[in-house]
């Protein structure tokens, strides 16, 4: 499947919001109500681990997105 360049910095775009604020948001709600939840410490202790770990992964895919977007936006080519 081929996408124009435009199409393809308008996905690259929407990854990179999911990635910067939908993805935070989620862990955020998730960690904060943790306590209302039946887990045992020893479970919640490692679903917060696991977001960190998410958080942490999803600032670098961020990081990643907007190195492609910037170099996609400089390139005369456009049919990915």
């Amino acid at each position: 499947m081929m996408v124009t360049k435009q199409e393809l910095l308008n996905i690259l775009n929407e990854s990179l919001k999911t990635e910067e604020s939908y993805l935070p948001l989620y862990t955020q709600h998730i960690t904060s109500t943790l306590f209302l939840s039946n887990f045992t410490l020893d479970q919640q202790s490692r679903i917060q681990e696991i977001l960190a770990r998410l958080n942490s992964e999803s600032t670098m895919h961020a990081q990643i997105f907007k190195k492609l977007i910037q170099v996609i936006q400089k390139r005369k080519k456009d049919v990915y």
